[in-house]
């Protein structure tokens, strides 16, 4: 299972406005680029993210959500409208996303290879079995998006 601390790492480094909430829905991590989106001046420790954004003068951004537990408990990751670059400069946004392709293959890594390891230990046929392959099987595709990320940044530039 993934730690809250390597999850808000990866949050924080990803290019695009996302936010970290708790099972309350208060933010516990975002992406430098999520401070556009929100107040920056915000008390991020105390910060609710509906109860802000609905304060956001103008149309209140559009948000895609998925639920991630970690070593702690449920949380949700909320992407905040569109995609913001602002002034990056395309060779940067790359680097970015090359930097944290790599971050999050790391972290596929462990996963896979302590769901492997349970899988092999588990009856087969079981729950745990069943559970388990699911878990391979959402890490081989959160892999091959890695790698599309990755692609894209070498494409895009050099790093």
């Amino acid at each position: 299972m993934i730690s809250l601390q390597s999850l808000t790492h990866v949050v924080k480094h990803l290019p695009i406005p996302v936010v970290l909430t708790d099972d309350a829905g208060y933010v516990v991590g975002s992406s430098a680029l999520a401070d556009s989106v929100l107040d920056s001046s915000a008390d991020q420790q105390h910060l609710h993210l509906e109860d802000h954004l609905l304060t956001i003068a103008g149309p209140r951004p559009t948000t895609d959500r998925a639920t991630i537990t970690s070593d702690v408990g449920p949380h949700e990751l909320i992407v905040l409208g569109q995609p913001v670059v602002g002034q990056a400069a395309p060779a940067d946004v790359a680097a970015l996303a090359g930097e944290v392709a790599h971050d999050f293959n790391n972290l596929l890594g462990v996963i896979m290879n302590y769901a492997s390891l349970a899988a092999a230990s588990a009856d087969e046929g079981s729950q745990q079995a069943k559970d388990l392959a699911e878990v391979l099987e959402a890490s081989r595709r959160a892999a091959d998006i890695a790698d599309r990320l990755r692609r894209m940044s070498a494409a895009a530039g050099p790093q």
